[in-house]
C-alpha cells in the first residue's frame, strides 16, 4: 500500500510539474512581480524536493541495494544509475547528508531562508572536515549560527565566513591541510610554436600573493583609451632551495615569487612594489625561470 501511495503521490507530482511547464511558456506575458513570485515559490519547491530525495538517498545508501559489483562507493553507484558525473553524484549525496543530519538547517531550506547553494557549501565542507569539526557543525547552537549567516551573506561571502569559522574551531587541520597543499604546489611550461601554456598549482597564499599582483596590473590599454599609469608587464618565477635529503634533483621545496617589470625601468630588472605603494621598493635582477623538480 505505501509503495501504491507513493507512486501515486509522485506521479501526481510529475502531472503538475508538466502543466507547471506548459504555465511558464508563456511568461514572457506576464508582469515582473508576478514572474517574481512564481520564482521564489519555484525555489521553495526545489528545495523542498532536494529535503525528500534526501531521505531517499540516505536510505538507500544504509540499506546498500544500489551497489553493484565494480561500484567502488555509493556516490559511484548514484552516477551509474542517474547516469551523471561522479561530481554530482557526490554533491547529491552530501547534500543529503547535511538534510538529514542538521534539522535546523533543513528547516531553514524549506522556507528559503538558505538557499540551495549555501546548503552545497555547508555540505561540502561537513564532509569534508574533520570528525570534530563535523560534530561541531551538526550542534543545535552551531546549526542556528550557520543559517543566520546564510541568512544575511550571498553564497561566497559566506562560504568564506563558514571556512573561517571550520578553521577557529579545528586549526591543526587546516595547518595540516595547507602544508599538504604546499608540498602539491608544481608549475609547468610547454613551448609551442604558437606561444607557451602554463600549468600548475598552488597554495592558498601563493595564490593570494598572484592575484594581487595580477591586480595591480591594471587595465590593459586599448587603442582609444591610453593606459592611467605606466603598462607593466607580470613576471613570476619560481626559486628552490633544496631539501637536506633531496637527491638526484628529487625533495625540492619551491616557492614562489611575484613581481613586475615597470617598462620605463632599465631591461632586466624587476620593480617589487606592496599592493599599497605607488613606488618601487626595491630592484634587482630577475631570476630565471627554475625548472619543475620532479
Amino acid at each position: 500500500m505505501f509503495e501504491t501511495a507513493m507512486d501515486s503521490r509522485l506521479e501526481r507530482l510529475r502531472a503538475d510539474a508538466a502543466a507547471l511547464v506548459a504555465d511558464a511558456t508563456a511568461a514572457g506575458a506576464w508582469s515582473g512581480p508576478e514572474r517574481s513570485t512564481a520564482l521564489i515559490s519555484l525555489d521553495l519547491v526545489l528545495a523542498s524536493l532536494a529535503r525528500a530525495r534526501a531521505h531517499l538517498l540516505v536510505a538507500e545508501r544504509d540499506a546498500g541495494t544500489s551497489q553493484r559489483p565494480g561500484d567502488r562507493s555509493f556516490e559511484a553507484a548514484r552516477a551509474r544509475l542517474s547516469r551523471s558525473s561522479s561530481r554530482e553524484a557526490t554533491r547529491q549525496v552530501q547534500q543529503a547528508d547535511a538534510l538529514v543530519s542538521m534539522p535546523a538547517v533543513a528547516d531553514a531550506v524549506a522556507d528559503g531562508r538558505m538557499p540551495l547553494g549555501h546548503l552545497d557549501t555547508l555540505a561540502r565542507v561537513a564532509a569534508t572536515a574533520s570528525p570534530q569539526v563535523a560534530s561541531v557543525l551538526r550542534s543545535a547552537d552551531v546549526q542556528a549560527t550557520v543559517v543566520r549567516m546564510a541568512a544575511g551573506q550571498s553564497e561566497p561571502d559566506f562560504g568564506k565566513t563558514l571556512a573561517r569559522f571550520v578553521a577557529a574551531k579545528d586549526p591543526a587541520a587546516l595547518e595540516a591541510a595547507h602544508q599538504d597543499a604546499r608540498r602539491e604546489r608544481f608549475l609547468t611550461l610547454s613551448h609551442q610554436s604558437r606561444g607557451t601554456y602554463l600549468k600548475g598549482f598552488l597554495d592558498r597564499v601563493s595564490a593570494e600573493a598572484l592575484q594581487t599582483a595580477l591586480d595591480s596590473t591594471g587595465q590593459i590599454p586599448t587603442r582609444t583609451a591610453p593606459p592611467a599609469r605606466p603598462p607593466r608587464t607580470l613576471c613570476c618565477w619560481w626559486s628552490t632551495a633544496r631539501a637536506p635529503d633531496c637527491h638526484r634533483g628529487r625533495g625540492a621545496r619551491w616557492a614562489l615569487g611575484v613581481g613586475w617589470v615597470v617598462r620605463r625601468d632599465p631591461p632586466g630588472t624587476v620593480s617589487r612594489r606592496s599592493p599599497s605603494s605607488t613606488t618601487p621598493t626595491t630592484s634587482r635582477p630577475a631570476p630565471p625561470l627554475a625548472r619543475t623538480c620532479r
